[in-house]
Formats: structure tokens, sequence, C-alpha cells
């Protein structure tokens, strides 16, 4: 299943056969080259007369300008600014390389039948995982009859996946396992410390009264299970319903972990319902768990509200973006965006929001913590998801979220104060850069398609599509390492067992 080196180019760029030397822009000469379309990769022709020195493309509708000096690229790559209207913009050589194609399994869960909050169990969450030479990927099998958590790894130079089926099965919504909830994701956490393998999974608010066995379920590995040679059920523990003894789990739903700078796993869920819940975090240091901490209090508020967001780790610091979803809102789901950001490895002090201005733990009024409304911009009052948040290099600052179907960015440069909202031309999908460009990652009729813009900037522009896929995808997600871009996206289709597969991607960009 395994397909390498298949080269996309994704921006216009020329490909000169010889070295150019200086030329006479008022001479109109003719260049010879490959010139490819940015948006598809279609490659488009081989011949353009440079006028003075910009060239005009119908193709594309722009305008191409060529660099004073094309030797400094030694010859082989031409730098081209592409000239849009009144702004004038340098871009970079960008290549997109799909290296591999994996099959994951054919028979992962799928919610065809009835079911609640949502159809798709697997490729989502925490459930997808790089660590060192091998990609981890935690999910549901197939059909309903079965519902196991299954645990796969392979490394990523060789073809095999090796599986792990655990004896838990998908309790289903409320109890009930022929319908699905898709609530209850499962999340990989792994030790850089002592390379034991942590999963949680299918839970959605449940209390011990009502499932004794299954409302907090907990698997951990034998210390270096994540490299170990054998892969087998008996490099894990039996399931048990705590992290740490004495602390209470009952009520809780969307775990996730982080890493932060000294390796230390960070598990992160919500306790509570969607209009009164609080985030807790724990800490794994390669011995046991702390005692949870309260990070947000939602139901200490007035009015109370649920948080729905994400905790990150980039840059040395810790990151909290959220909406919350109010009691007695207007709003029919969540509203507001919310930051907040800590140095503090333990994520339990230290915390400032966008400004630098000192927090209180755990938050519970957010006013001080707010970057905007995108509730009140005009596009609709309906956010169901949570939103995206980057730092890229140069400290611009980019969030993300979706109100009534309708994209949104807020975006600063490193040396804005206030933030630019943009509310068109924004692509759907999760944010991730390089240096100081950044992409948003999607699926657009269920083929993989790669937006770009500079670093504090909304100028979104299509850089790659996978036109060469033979599947076709409902839904992902993904993790990084490098320029390694992987994705693990579930086939469409409407079946209780559908396959999963893994895209590799390269990411180069010259200098």
């Amino acid at each position: 299943m395994k397909l390498r080196n298949v080269l996309l180019k994704s921006v216009i760029f020329l490909n000169l056969s010889a070295v150019l030397g200086a030329i006479n822009w008022n001479s109109y000469p003719t260049v010879e080259g490959n010139f490819f379309r940015r948006d598809t990769g279609d490659f488009i022709g081989e011949v353009f007369t440079l006028a003075a020195p910009y060239i005009w493309s119908e193709s594309l509708q722009r305008y191409l300008y060529f660099p004073e000096d094309p030797t400094a690229t030694d010859g082989h790559w031409a730098k081209v600014i592409f000239h849009d209207y009144d702004s004038l913009r340098v871009e970079r050589r960008l290549n997109i390389t799909v290296e591999s194609r994996e099959r994951v399994t054919d028979d992962a869960l799928y919610f065809s039948g009835e079911v609640q909050f949502g159809r798709n169990i697997n490729a989502r969450g925490g459930g997808f995982r790089i660590h060192g030479d091998y990609l981890f990927v935690a999910w549901y099998h197939g059909g309903m009859e079965n519902r196991h958590v299954m645990l796969s790894r392979r490394h990523i130079n060789e073809d095999e996946w090796s599986t792990i089926q655990f004896p838990h099965r998908h309790i289903g919504f409320r109890g009930n396992p022929m319908i699905g909830d898709a609530h209850n994701w499962i999340s990989i956490g792994i030790s850089p410390i002592d390379g034991t393998i942590h999963l949680l999974y299918d839970m959605h608010a449940y209390t011990e009264s009502e499932f004794p066995d299954d409302f907090f379920n907990y698997n951990v590995s034998v210390p270096g299970a994540a490299t170990a040679e054998n892969w087998d059920i008996s490099l894990f523990n039996d399931k048990q319903n705590y992290l740490r003894e004495g602390e209470n789990y009952e009520r809780v739903t969307y775990p996730t972990f982080r890493v932060n700078n000294e390796g230390e796993l960070i598990a992160m869920w919500r306790i509570g319902g969607h209009t009164s819940g609080s985030y807790h975090i724990t800490r794994y240091d390669g011995e046991e768990w702390t005692p949870n901490f309260r990070l947000s209090h939602g139901q200490g508020a007035n009015p109370r509200w649920g948080p729905y967001g994400s905790l990150r780790f980039a840059q040395d610091a810790f990151h909290l973006v959220l909406h919350a979803r109010y009691q007695g809102s207007p709003a029919p789901l969540q509203s507001g965006l919310y930051y907040a950001t800590t140095v503090d490895p333990t994520a339990e002090s230290g915390w400032e929001n966008i400004d630098g201005q000192s927090l209180e733990v755990p938050f519970m009024d957010l006013r001080d913590l707010k970057i905007g409304e995108p509730t009140e911009l005009g596009v609709g009052d309906r956010i169901s998801v949570s939103p995206g948040f980057l730092l890229t290099d140069n400290g611009s600052v980019h969030f993300s979220t979706v109100v009534s179907g309708t994209n949104v960015h807020y975006y600063r440069g490193p040396d804005e104060e206030e933030f630019n909202v943009a509310t068109s031309g924004v692509p759907d999908g999760s944010l991730f850069s390089l240096g100081n460009i950044v992409f948003k990652r999607t699926i657009q009729e269920g083929r993989i398609r790669i937006y770009a813009t500079p670093a504090g900037r909304s100028e979104w522009e299509s850089v790659f599509l996978d036109r060469h896929s033979t599947a076709t995808y409902s839904h992902g997600t993904w993790v990084r390492s490098g320029n390694m871009i992987y994705f693990l996206g579930q086939h469409q289709g409407n079946s209780e067992r559908l396959p999963m597969d893994i895209i590799g991607f390269r990411i180069e960009m010259d200098n």
C-alpha cells in the first residue's frame, strides 16, 4: 500500500533549463522553463515573455514578476513574486511531497445506524500520535457487534502495522451498545521519560453509580512499551478506573494529553456538563500521576459555563484556547474566544492573558481572557467547534473558528497590538506553520487540500491538492514531526466497518 516519492509542485515556479545571465527588462525576453498552477499543480506552459518585468498569466489571472538577479538561485529555480492588484508579496519555493500511503485497517468503526452527537468516533481527538520512529493509532473495531478498543503501531520506515485488541468495547450511548456516542473517542499519551503508553477512552460524563466498571477507562503499559520489540497485550496492565487512587474521576469527557518541555505528560479533561463544566489537569512525571488540579471552574461562575477548547504546548509555554457555552446565553451553543498562556511546566500557575496581565486560576470570569466575540461579526451565532490556535516563529498569533458555517480567522503580526478579523476568503481546516508561513490542512470533496498565508496575514491561497489519491475521506486528524505531516483519515461510506489510512507528506521550503 506504500507509494513513495510522488512529487507535486505546490506553488508557481520556474524550473530553468540553463543558468540565465543579466536580463535587459526593456527587451521583453522570452524565458523557457516549466510553469505550473499554484492551486492544482497542473502544467501550464514552457515559454513566457517577460514584460518589463511582469508576466501576465491568463490561466492564473495574476502577474508574475521575475527577480532582478536570477543567478542568485544557481540557475535551477527562479523565485517568483506575485503581483495582486495593489500589493506585492515575495513567495518562496514550496514543495509538498506525498511520501507514503498506508492502510491501517479495513474495519474501523463508523456509526451508520442510530447514533448520538455525530457518526465519527475514529480518526479524531488524540487517537493519533508519533513517538520517536513510531506511529500509533488508537481506534474502535467495527461493526457494532464488535466495538473493541484497538491500538496499532508501525515503524515509519516499515510497511506492516501491528495491532493489539483490548477487552473493553465501546459502551454506547448511556450504556446502550447498539447506539453510538461520538463523544467517546480514544486519546493516547506516550511518556518520553519512561516510554509508557497511556490510553484514556470511552467517557461521556458517566458516574460510578451508573457504570461502576466503565465510568472512567484507563490503560497504562509497562515502561519501554512504546518501542518494545514485541507488540502484544502483555505490555499493558489491566484497565483501571483511576490515574491516582483517591481522586475523583466521575463525569469526565474529552480527555487529551500534552507533553511539557521536561518530558512530563499532562492530561486534561472536562468534568461536568456542557453549560456547567470545568477543566482539570494532572501530570505524569515518569513515576506517578499528580493530584487533579482544577484549571477552570465554570460551575462556580455566574452565569455558569462549560469549556470547549484545548490545551497546546508550543515555544516552551502552555496555551489554553476555548469557547464557552453559557447557561441562558442567547447564542444557541458556544460563544466568545478566550486565551491564556503560562511558561510554568506544571500548568498550575503563572497564567497570563494575551496582553501579559496576570490571571488567577481556576478561571471563572473569562472577561480578562477574551480575544473577541465571533458571534457578533454578522455571520451568524452558532459555534459548534473548538477554536484553533497557532503561534509562529516570529510571534504572529492566529486563531480560527467556524460560525454558522463561516470560517473566521483572528490574527495579528508580531508588531501589532490589536487583532484583525477575516470572515471571507478563509479556508476550513486546522492550523500549523513552517517557519513564518501559516498553513491550513483540510478535506474538500474527500481529498486533502492545503492552504497557506504569510504569518500575521490572512491572504490564503491553495498550495496543494492530493489529486492522486484513489480514496476519498470523510474526516481525519493530523500529527507532525519536523517537515513530515501525517494524516489519519477514515474513508467515506455508510458501513459499520470503513477503511482508515495514513498519508505522509513532506513539506520543504527554500530560504
